[in-house]
This record gives C-alpha cells, structure tokens and sequence, in this order.
C-alpha cells in the first residue's frame, strides 16, 4: 500500500499559530507524519488554511467554557469539548474512509478521542490514541490531579480505548499506568518520546568566564512553579537567573522581578539563539505528583541545545532520565535546599561539561526524525 494516498486526520485541540512547547511539538510531529501519509490537521479554529504545506482545519467551539469545564466535572457531559466533537464528527463523517488513519492526540481532553471512537464505531477506520499528557482527572498511577471534585474518568477512558487500534503515551510512566489499568490493551500501548524537532547548530564551547548562567523560559504558573529556582538562588554569588516569558500574571513570582533578569516572551528562533549564546544550565521544573506522567517540552529543547538541566520535578520519566543518562541534576519539586545543592554542582565546571558532553553524545537519537520512526512503521501496519 502507498502510504501518501492514505490520509491521516490529525485530530488536536490547540495547533499553530499557538507558540506554546506543545504546540510547536505538534506542528513538529505533523510535518514528519507527512512525509508517509497525506496528513489533513483538524483543530478548535475558525477557518481553514495551510501551514507548512498542511491543510488546517478549523471547526469551531462557541460556548462558555467555563461552564462546559463544571457541566464535565458534574458528569452532565463527558467532555467540555464535546460539542465541538460532534461538529468534527459531521464535518469527518462523509469524508473518511475505511483506509484512512485517525489519529488522536490529547492534551487532557477526551473530545479529540471520542472522535476516533466514533469514526471507527462507523467506519472500521484504524484509530490512533495519542496521549501527550494523560486525560485529565484520570488517576495516573493512582494519583489524581488534585482533589477537585470530578467524576471518575476510568470509565470513559476505557470505553472509548477499548476499540483503539494503537494507543500512544509520551512517558513510560503513563504507559505502565495504562498497562496496569487496563490489562488486556497491553499489546496496544506503546510510549514513543517525542523529542526535539529541528536539529539546531550548537557551538563547541561555552564562555570561560565564572558566572553561571541559568534560564527558566516558558509558561508560569502553580503547575510549573519556577519560582523555587529563585528561591533557590537567593544569595547564591556568581550566578545569573534569567527568566523568559509572561510572568505579569504569576504572583509568587512577583518578590524576585528586581533581584533576578526577567525577560519578555521571546520568538523561538531568537530564544533558541539566545540560550545558545547565553546560557550555561537550562531549568525546568513541575509542582505535582501527578505530572511525574509528563516530559516537558523543555526537555527535549535543552538536549537539542546541548544544554546541561536542572530540575525540580516529581518522580517520573524526565528526573530519572536527567540523573540516570546524567544530563545534569533533578530532585523533588519542594526540594528548595536541593536545587541549590544542584546550582553548586553545576558551578563545577568538570561536572557542567561532563553533562554537556553526554547531551551532545547522545543528542541526535533523541531528534523527532528518529523517534518517530516507530510511531510510523506502527501506523503503516494498521
């Protein structure tokens, strides 16, 4: 079978123009799932145009979502986007065919799946669930969230899994929960990491000088709590902290804005630049136990930059791999004293350029183009 005939529907809440990690990890996986099928992108928008040689589709969602998200959380519906499910569904519905490949991928959601379960329901089209981050209010491992009231989610996690022909986590921590979860779907589930996706130029040696150079960049907010990396820092000599991106809005960060370098959002190829002239140590860090299922995006940002990592992070795939693959140094996400413990470490320039050199050994099997590679040969066999 010729694979580019087959037309792949790439089902997601958010894409580009989005600058979020997420979102350009998206627009990445997109654009080498197109090199084997004739990938149609459908997402929460108002039109359709094309980007990047991909036709985006934009179907949209016109209701309060805030009263969708307690409608969910009540169990009155299933999903706050599932209307907007149903209008994919009717958009889709004339237009898949049985050869087709639906693929799709959730940020927390479950409207994007119940599209597939659907489509396959009517079409025996192969259908492709593609976890980057598990479904929210979920239990991962056995541990929710938060304790929010919510209805459970296992039920409509696994009713809409049971027909899935390929199940895809982004962390082998989500995957073994699944496997624990739902047994008999074990041979169905498969993690594939995503990893960076344009190999960047990075030079050979950094600067000379005794500053350290730290970099926190990306969202703030209590799910990512990098105000523990200036805690960290107070009164620690020869070390710059940059942060980079929206902080107006985060008030813990609020105390540190005139003792550390904030910077603005930046466009990532001038971000990228900047790390890569600039910075020593990148920083990544998430605040619950729950996210131990998450590899943040930065990870495979600072790998292809070649930067050395500090993290604050649960237990999970992205601290192991940091300390295991010796990348740099990750403890707990309250581990203040640690951090710091970390930041003296890496003041050490044997051990920052022992990291650094492990990164760039190991780099290009990281790169999306190879990872991917099995997620494709996967889907070329459904």
């Amino acid at each position: 079978m010729n694979n580019l005939n087959r037309t792949l529907y790439y089902i997601t809440r958010t894409y580009l123009p989005s600058k979020t990690g997420g979102a350009l990890m998206r627009a990445g996986a997109v654009e080498h799932l197109n090199r084997y099928f004739n990938v149609k992108v459908i997402t929460v928008g108002s039109h359709t145009e094309c980007i990047n040689e991909v036709e985006v589709i934009g179907v949209p969602f016109n209701h309060n979502q805030r009263l969708m998200f307690w409608r969910e959380r009540i169990g009155f519906i299933e999903d706050f986007l599932l209307p907007w499910a149903k209008s994919v569904y009717e958009y889709l519905v004339d237009k898949v065919t049985s050869n087709d490949v639906i693929f799709c991928t959730t940020g927390g959601e479950l409207s994007t799946i119940i599209i597939g379960y659907w489509l396959k329901k009517l079409i025996g089209c192969p259908y492709v669930v593609n976890f980057r981050d598990p479904l929210i209010y979920s239990k991962v491992n056995g541990i929710k969230i938060d304790k929010k009231f919510h209805v459970s989610r296992e039920r409509s996690e696994l009713k809409y899994l049971s027909i899935a022909d390929l199940i895809v986590t982004s962390s082998k921590s989500n995957e073994e929960s699944l496997k624990c979860k739902y047994p008999h779907l074990e041979d169905r589930i498969l993690n594939n990491y995503f990893g960076f996706v344009d190999e960047c130029k990075v030079t050979s040696t950094k600067s000379s000088e005794d500053i350290l150079n730290l970099v926190y960049g990306g969202r703030f907010g209590p799910l990512q709590a990098p105000e523990i990396f200036a805690k960290a820092c107070m009164d620690v000599k020869n070390v710059n902290l940059y942060f980079i991106g929206d902080y107006t809005s985060y008030k813990p960060i609020w105390p540190y804005t005139d003792k550390f370098i904030f910077l603005k959002q930046m466009e990532h190829s001038e971000y990228q630049d900047f790390l890569i002239k600039h910075i020593d140590v990148g920083l990544l860090s998430l605040s619950s136990d729950y996210l131990g299922a998450c590899v943040p995006a930065k990870f495979y940002e600072y790998i292809n930059l070649g930067l050395p990592m500090l993290g604050a992070l649960p237990n999970g795939d992205a601290r192991q791999l940091i300390n295991e693959k010796k990348y740099g140094f990750s403890c707990d996400y309250r581990a203040v004293e640690e951090v710091r413990k970390g930041i003296y470490k890496f003041q050490k320039k044997i051990f920052l350029n022992s990291c650094r050199n492990n990164i760039m050994a190991d780099r290009l099997a990281w790169s999306m183009e190879t990872l991917i590679q099995e997620l494709v040969n996967k889907i070329k066999s459904l």
